[in-house]
């Protein structure tokens, strides 16, 4: 992603114990015509892929990223039998809204 105005990494543990590094990054809201779009990129859970919430403002933007984020590595971590941890709490709390 170019220019990310936020990046959080955690440390991925899969069900056969391996460790590796996910990085989650957060691009700039940018006017869309009427909208507004805010993108994101997920790396280092298996493809990296760059997806974009539309919303009425770029606040909104950025609350439903944030929702998105968490519900994406929440989800992935349920179905992949794998765990996230994010350095600052030692926990598996990863730091974004489920809801």
């Amino acid at each position: 992603m170019d220019s990310p105005i936020a990046e959080r990494h955690y440390t991925l543990v899969g069900p056969d114990g391996a460790h590796s590094i996910v990085v989650v990054q957060l691009g700039i809201p940018q006017p869309d015509g009427p909208a507004w779009q805010c993108p994101y990129q997920i790396q280092g859970l298996g493809n990296t892929y760059t997806c974009v919430c539309i919303a009425v403002d770029s606040i909104q933007a950025l609350q439903l990223v944030m929702i998105m984020i968490g519900a994406e590595l929440d989800a992935y971590c349920r179905t992949m039998n794998s765990q996230l941890y994010w350095n600052w709490n030692g926990g598996n709390n990863l730091g974004f809204p489920l809801q």
